[in-house]
This record gives C-alpha cells, structure tokens and sequence, in this order.
C-alpha cells in the first residue's frame, strides 16, 4: 500500500506523462508516512520490549 501512495505521488508530480491524472495525489503523502508510522513500529517495538534501548551501546 505504501508503494502505491508513492506512485500515486509520482503521476501527481508528472501529471501529463501519465494517462491516469492523479489530483488529490498530495494526500498520498500523509498516507505514505501515516503507513510507514505503523511499518516501524511494528518492527521496533518487539525489540524495545525485549530491552533494546535508544542509545547506542
């Protein structure tokens, strides 16, 4: 889902190569972070509880 919100901001930003025009393409922006949000913690959260810490050791 994450790759289709950045090819969705791509056709915005080159809108007449694209047949497809992609006018809202802006929002797939928050929606590419919003997703990549919940992709890192989905992956850091399980070594934070296994006692990873924030400073470099």
């Amino acid at each position: 889902m994450r790759g289709i919100a950045a090819l969705i901001v791509v056709m915005f930003h080159f809108d007449g190569i694209f047949p497809i025009s992609a006018k809202g393409g802006y929002l797939a922006v928050d929606l590419f972070f919003m997703l990549s949000g919940f992709v890192l913690a989905a992956v850091y959260v399980p070594r934070f509880q296994r006692g990873m810490g924030c400073a470099p050791s």
